[in-house]
């Protein structure tokens, strides 16, 4: 394996922002935890590279920001913040990245995970926060995998992680068809958004593990080659 690194030009401040709203809690395996394990690695190496990693969760319209760490021997406290700063109900990506822009410099990257379900005018607004979150900006948009998704037959009674609200559906072969075309195209939508905006735009599957992602995303960008 080729590791292909520019020259040391001083640290990087990498700002980790997880969507801490309820509806992160769905999927096999849960989108949040998900988020959590990724955004504990990609904080991790930063830490182990000497940058400076800030931790931000978002939720509420609102952003909870742990400490700035910039020494490799904080990993431990890392992981624990990723594990421990308070979450929240609702999905309000854009007033929350507002609240973290509000008190925090702009870092020289911005990461935002996130299952990115909300309404399309909403998720636009938080792609166009997220574009003057930092220098560069990356949407790690977190989905089910294709076969989850194909394994959906029969009943199904279906709660709104953010409202309690229950609805019972029968997922035949056409209803699962017809909600694929829709994920697809909210997908290509926000894809289409984070490139009109800058923001770099990584789908992630969840049924790919953290490590195995993040070497794919750094082959395709030519960081590394084998």
């Amino acid at each position: 394996m080729v590791v292909k690194a520019a020259p040391a030009e001083g640290h990087v401040d990498l700002a980790l922002l997880l969507d801490g709203s309820r509806s992160m809690d769905d999927g096999t395996p849960p989108r949040f935890r998900y988020a959590q394990e990724l955004g504990a690695m990609l904080g991790t190496v930063a830490l182990l590279g000497s940058d400076v990693v800030a931790v931000h969760m978002l939720a509420d319209g609102t952003s909870f920001t742990g400490a700035r760490l910039a020494a490799p021997h904080l990993v431990g406290e890392l992981i624990e913040e990723v594990g421990e700063l308070p979450r929240g109900t609702r999905t309000d990506l854009a007033s929350s990245i507002r609240d973290y822009r509000r008190g925090a410099e702009p870092a020289d990257l911005a990461v935002l995970l996130s299952d990115g379900l909300a309404d399309p005018d909403a998720l636009a607004e938080a792609v166009d926060e997220l574009s003057g979150s930092g220098r560069a900006a990356a949407f790690v948009h977190l989905v089910e995998s294709d076969g989850a998704l194909a394994a959906l037959e029969g009943a199904y009674e279906l709660e709104d992680r953010e409202t309690g609200e229950r609805l019972v559906v029968e997922v035949t072969p056409r209803v699962r068809s017809t909600y694929e075309e829709r994920l697809k195209s909210a997908s290509t939508d926000l894809k289409d958004r984070c490139s009109d905006r800058g923001v770099t735009y990584l789908r992630a599957p969840t049924d790919v593990a953290p490590i195995d992602l993040l070497f794919g995303a750094a082959r395709d960008a030519r960081l590394v080659s084998l």
